[in-house]
């Protein structure tokens, strides 16, 4: 059994508003405290490359004597564990040691690998490879729509992929979303609402980057049965408040590229582009788990330097 305690002593830095958030040898015992409970449960060992990487390296240090758990890893083996994260967050919402759960452990992976990642980014710099990753709205505008033929062929192509890769980063082997001949956007402003739009209620959508360039039959799909249940669909910049600016992506790439400030930046567009549509007393119906736990948690503990004159806290409320 690990010598590491199960339970903080404190809770955990959650954003870069805690002064411990940057601290190195705080962030180094959080790994090792939250690695150590993973390890003696496994539940998440197929989630993702992260969780396996773990277990292999504290059971090297286990098998070769050095540790009796995670208290002999180092900064290598965060690095090789933190790159594997996906930031899915589906470990969060499955993992029995959570705040939301009542337990005590206090565990947030996902938030911790972030944070990992954001120390290693003021430290190192950011890559390039995660700065274009970081931006998937951005890169979904440039492929989509007219461009679309073309960033499909580019995808098709093993030649220029390895040429993708060698320029960005981006690996030639992973598979890439295909870019959409028509966008989410173009079809729902030529979209007329159904008859029964509005008789329940009203909800503003946010169709999510994938959605809106990638996939856009599931936001459309999703204003179809919203409609047919009653509800009034609007989707920010893409109604017929035409002077109405869009959604941007959630952030969560920017964030897990360790980019804190561009993540606040998005956080804080999002909100006030939503904000006039929660307070007429929409709901907010996001179509993809991550962007939704991502708003729900990290948008309130990344929020950006609030403006002058106004309480850090309530730039969203």
């Amino acid at each position: 059994m690990s010598v590491i305690a199960r339970t903080p002593s404190s809770p955990p830095a959650k954003g870069p508003h805690d002064e411990r958030y940057f601290d190195a040898r705080d962030l180094a015992a959080e790994l090792k405290r939250t690695f150590q409970i993973c390890h003696e449960c496994r539940m998440c060992v197929g989630y993702c490359g992260s969780f396996p990487e773990l277990f292999k390296r504290i059971d090297r240090d286990i098998e070769s004597g050095r540790a009796e758990g995670a208290e002999a890893l180092d900064y290598q083996d965060f690095v090789a564990v933190g790159e594997e994260c996906w930031q899915c967050k589906l470990c969060y919402i499955k993992c029995p040691y959570t705040e939301d759960e009542g337990a005590s452990e206090l565990l947030d992976y996902p938030r911790l690998m972030g944070r990992e990642k954001t120390v290693r980014a003021r430290r190192d710099g950011i890559p390039l490879v995660d700065r274009i990753l970081g931006e998937p709205q951005l890169i979904g505008k440039m492929s989509s729509g007219a461009a679309a033929p073309a960033a499909r062929l580019v995808q098709a192509s093993r030649l220029l992929r390895k040429v993708q890769e060698k320029a960005t980063g981006i690996s030639a082997e992973f598979p890439l979303p295909p870019p959409a001949p028509q966008t989410f956007g173009d079809w729902f402003r030529a979209h007329t609402p159904g008859k029964r739009s509005g008789d329940a209620g009203e909800v503003v959508l946010f169709a999510t980057c994938t959605g809106d360039y990638n996939t856009p039959h599931i936001p459309e799909a999703a204003v179809r049965v919203l409609e047919h249940n009653g509800l009034r669909v609007f989707v920010p910049g893409y109604g017929a408040e035409r002077d109405e600016q869009a959604v941007t992506c959630c952030g969560m790439p920017t964030l897990d590229g360790g980019d804190v400030a561009g993540f606040a930046a998005k956080a804080r567009h999002n909100v006030e582009v939503l904000l006039p549509h929660v307070r007429a007393g929409r709901k907010v119906v996001m179509l993809q788990p991550t962007c939704g736990l991502t708003a729900k948690r990290e948008w309130l503990e990344h929020p950006a330097r609030p403006r002058p004159g106004r309480s850090r806290r309530r730039w969203w409320t």
